[in-house]
């Protein structure tokens, strides 16, 4: 579903607005900020030498050359935020309006708004790192024949790799860190008022790139004094680099922050259905009761603070989308993708009930169906397991995986593992107890000689969670 004429107007304009306060803010830092001491010296004592001469200097000119290169390695900021813009466009494009549910807290989802406007960030900071990185790679100053002609070894000598220097490795990592630090969010900023779910994510995306314009502003102050202390080599290899990221970015960047916004855009719409986890458990294994690690899984944080888990929906409010019962019969999760396969880990023989992803709209399905595995996806999933003796097919068994890839919630009641150690004569005696031993454990009662194969059944578990994971997004564009 497209946008009005008034929504693109209204969006640009806004766009342009934030883009011409992002120029102003930086012509008026370089105003005040003043030349590093050397290139001040320079130019006074050119200017005493030469004044009665009534012409620039090559020292003047010398230092506004140098000034005007510093300058251009800082577009590096228009070429990064406007492939961030432009990423984020192709999403918003993609993304059909969403009214807000029923009975849920404005500022809660307000809060859950700014995680997944803050996730989106993080993907572009990912592709844009991946971006500078390859300017970088694809920029090295070039090198006389006879340096060239002093690097190739001798037929005795063992080949060496191609050193960088130390003031080009600042210029590297100086570059990479401004940019990282600028796209890094903190706390959600605070977002507009939710009416329209998506005009709120989208001003809430706009909301989080004015921000991360101004980190860069404020980084750039510093990486411009140091860079105005750079050799000339150094700093013309820097604006080299700058002149390779000022090109168009190439379109899998664009695709890679358009894939995250649209990431980011189903996970809000699954917490807002069904709640938002409350976070990593240091205290239990795995992040919350219960949970089991595959070979997709996040890795677990290291510190309070690093949360795989904001994404995540709630594990404990998902016990009613696991109930087992006919495929026809399930309701549509909206924002989760479901999976519906058989006990060997196919896909069901069905167009309705193969996967679906609801309420996303046909763009945003059309797109995730084009990003490999099941298990490349960090959304959050229900694995129905599908009997298909019956007609229609009969779920009796479901796994719920958060986006951060863990299993969190499992409906498996009908296929409980359970240890029995009898001692009661074979025979009446024998049922009456496996009856008891069978009802206890409905109550949360066990015992040495009566309990549930709970490591059994995980590892039962796990096999259809993986094998669910290994499965090609390609079946969801044909639901």
């Amino acid at each position: 579903m497209g946008e009005s004429g008034s929504e693109l107007a209204s969006r640009d304009a806004a766009k342009g607005a934030r883009a011409a306060q992002v120029e102003e803010r930086r012509k008026q830092d370089v105003a005040r900020r003043p030349p590093s001491a050397g290139v001040v010296d320079g130019i006074l004592g050119a200017m005493d030498t030469n004044a009665s001469k009534g012409r620039p200097t090559q020292a003047v000119d010398a230092a506004s050359h140098r000034e005007g290169q510093i300058q251009g390695i800082g577009k590096i900021q228009d070429a990064v935020f406007n492939a961030v813009g432009k990423g984020i466009d192709r999403a918003v494009r993609a993304i059909q309006p969403a009214e807000m549910p029923k009975n849920v807290d404005g500022g809660w989802l307000a809060q859950i708004l700014g995680v997944a406007a803050t996730s989106t960030l993080y993907g572009a900071s990912a592709a844009i790192g991946a971006w500078v990185a390859g300017a970088l790679a694809s920029s090295k100053p070039a090198t006389s024949e006879a340096d060239s002609a002093a690097a190739v070894p001798a037929a005795t000598e063992q080949p060496q790799a191609p050193k960088r220097s130390t003031a080009g490795t600042f210029i590297a990592y100086a570059m990479k860190d401004l940019v990282r630090k600028a796209l890094t969010p903190g706390s959600p900023a605070a977002g507009p008022d939710v009416r329209d779910l998506k005009e709120a994510y989208i001003q809430q995306l706009e909301v989080e790139q004015t921000a991360a314009f101004a980190r860069f502003s404020a980084g750039w102050s510093a990486l411009h004094d140091q860079l105005a202390a750079l050799s000339q080599a150094d700093l013309d290899h820097a604006l080299l680099v700058a002149q390779h990221m000022l090109e168009a970015p190439p379109a899998e960047v664009l695709n890679q922050i358009a894939d995250r916004a649209i990431i980011g855009w189903t996970n809000f719409l699954a917490q807002a259905s069904h709640g938002a986890m409350g976070g990593w458990d240091f205290f239990e294994k795995n992040g919350s009761k219960g949970a089991l690690g595959l070979k997709d899984s996040a890795d677990a944080p290291e510190r309070p603070g690093q949360d795989p888990t904001r994404s995540n929906v709630d594990p404990k409010r998902m016990d009613g989308a696991l109930q087992s019962g006919q495929v026809t019969a399930i309701g549509e999760e909206s924002g989760v993708l479901e999976i519906f396969i058989d006990p060997s880990g196919r896909l069901l023989d069905d167009p309705d009930h193969r996967m679906r992803l609801a309420n996303v709209g046909p763009e945003v399905r059309k797109r995730i169906a084009q990003l490999g595995r099941v298990g490349d996806l960090p959304l959050n999933k229900i694995v129905r397991v599908c009997s298909v003796r019956t007609n229609p097919a009969t779920q009796y068994a479901s796994v719920m995986i958060g986006a951060d890839g863990y299993v969190r919630n499992v409906n498996w009641a009908n296929l409980q593992l359970m240890v029995l150690h009898h001692r009661a004569p074979v025979g009446p005696g024998q049922i009456k107890e496996t009856h008891d031993a069978m009802d206890d454990m409905i109550h949360g009662k066990s015992s040495v000689d009566a309990h549930r194969a709970t490591d059994a059944e995980n590892q039962q578990i796990k096999a259809i969670a993986e094998r669910a994971q290994d499965l090609s997004l390609t079946a969801l564009a044909s639901s």
